[in-house]
């Protein structure tokens, strides 16, 4: 669903290719050239980095650009375990402590805010994430959800703005982390509960000293919620009496699933076309809440960023190329982006240990992307279970990001680089080997006509 955010575990045994790690804290790359300049740090993941890594972690975000940080949160609720965890000193009661990797109690928030400073960035400060249950809302529910949402949040950025004044050189502004989803729009007591819930929100950062402005990051899922006149319905109100500074609207492309809630994968046709209505819903609310407030134009005025989704709905970090699409397709509808998450995806301490890292680099600093051959899949063999093929290989320097498979029966998926097999009882498999920078190889099939 929303990325609550669904932290994938993303597939281990990737190779390390081409991914040096810059030596020393220099001058990031000029803002002109940059295509995304900020991202997403989950505070969960943050905990368990060690020293060395902070140190690693900023060199990387640096040398592809980034500039700005945004903080996932700083208190995050699991319903699971019933269980609320702090990642800063909280004084809220019945919350844990999160420790770090030698088992001690951490302050993600000050170490985010100390490195950000060393390495001339900013941060958004994440506040406070509810539990699944924050999605499950109807008309009876939604308004005492929000509430009680409201009351932990406005806790979270009271105790922020007083902890951290000293980094107020530091700070950007307050990133309200519990994510609205197209699922409010059903609901007209739940709409209405939610234009009162930002409205005291941003009017608590008006308050405080730290910094005023804020963030929030909402999920349209074209599926769920066909209707763009509900979308913009939802959200004219909200940002007429709210003053958020950013919409920060989820491309939604890693996160694609149908009516049933199973996730699917998109033709380039069909991604397009979901973009264009989410991101023209959002932009035609946000200009008619402006012309309402009276700040079109202005410094005040409410603005839309996408927070593009690095990774795609089958689980794995996607090709560079097709981030760059995403950007191409939104690209007059939107004036800032950032990402989920380039620490996570991107980075070469990620799990996939940065195949994706030096590539991502070439295109945010400098908008190219290196054409090269890709083999095209040898070997396709039909077997009594499916198909099944041997490696391709990608050009000398470059890595194999995944294989796109699809059929006669309109099934379309990726598999990771090291899956070789495909089970199906379809007549006719096409194959394609992609690397991560997004270059695909010729079709290797087993379709009679």
């Amino acid at each position: 669903m929303t990325r609550a955010r669904t932290v994938m575990s993303f597939l281990l045994g990737f190779s390390l290719i081409g991914a040096a790690v810059p030596t020393a804290a220099g001058a990031a790359p000029a803002a002109a050239t940059v295509r995304v300049g900020s991202t997403i740090v989950d505070v969960a993941a943050a905990a368990s980095w060690k020293p060395e890594t902070w140190e690693s972690e900023f060199r990387y975000l640096q040398e592809a650009g980034l500039t700005e940080l945004v903080l996932s949160s700083a208190l995050t609720k699991n319903d699971a375990t019933g269980t609320t965890t702090a990642y800063y000193p909280a004084g809220i009661a019945n919350v844990t402590r999160a420790t770090g990797p030698d088992g001690t109690p951490v302050d993600v928030v000050a170490l985010t805010l100390r490195q950000a400073r060393k390495y001339g960035m900013k941060v958004w400060l994440g506040t406070y994430t509810d539990g699944k249950s924050w999605f499950t809302y109807d008309d009876k529910t939604g308004a005492s959800r929000a509430k009680a949402n409201q009351a932990i949040t406005q806790t979270v950025m009271g105790e922020l703005d007083r902890k951290y004044g000293s980094y107020k050189d530091v700070v950007r502004g307050w990133y309200l982390s519990s994510e609205i989803s197209s699922h409010w729009a059903w609901f007209w007591t739940a709409r209405a509960a939610l234009t009162q819930y930002y409205k005291d929100l941003t009017g608590t950062a008006r308050t405080l000293t730290l910094t005023q402005r804020t963030m929030i990051a909402p999920f349209y899922n074209v599926h769920a919620l066909p209707s763009p006149d509900l979308w913009r319905d939802l959200w004219v109100p909200a940002l007429t009496a709210a003053t958020v500074d950013v919409v920060a609207l989820q491309d939604g492309t890693g996160d694609v699933i149908d009516e049933k809630g199973k996730p699917i994968l998109l033709t380039p046709a069909e991604e397009r076309r979901h973009l264009e209505t989410k991101y023209q819903a959002t932009r035609a609310a946000i200009d008619k809440a402006n012309a309402s407030r009276g700040v079109t134009g202005k410094p005040d005025a409410t603005v839309l960023w996408a927070d593009l989704e690095f990774y795609n709905s089958t689980g794995w970090p996607k090709p560079i190329g097709d981030i760059a699409s995403v950007v191409e397709t939104i690209r007059n509808d939107v004036t800032g982006y950032t990402s989920w998450s380039f620490t996570h995806q991107t980075s070469p301490n990620s799990t996939n240990k940065g195949i994706y890292h030096r590539p991502f680099v070439t295109w945010n600093t400098t908008g190219t992307l290196p054409a090269a051959p890709v083999q095209t899949p040898p070997g396709l063999t039909t077997t009594s279970t499916g198909v099944s093929w041997q490696p391709s290989q990608p050009a000398p320097g470059n890595a194999l990001s995944h294989y796109r498979i699809s059929t006669s029966g309109n099934v379309l998926l990726d598999l990771v680089y090291d899956k070789l097999t495909f089970d199906t009882n379809q007549p006719c498999v096409k194959i394609e080997a992609v690397d991560t920078i997004g270059n695909r190889s010729g079709t290797a099939t087993n379709c009679t006509s």
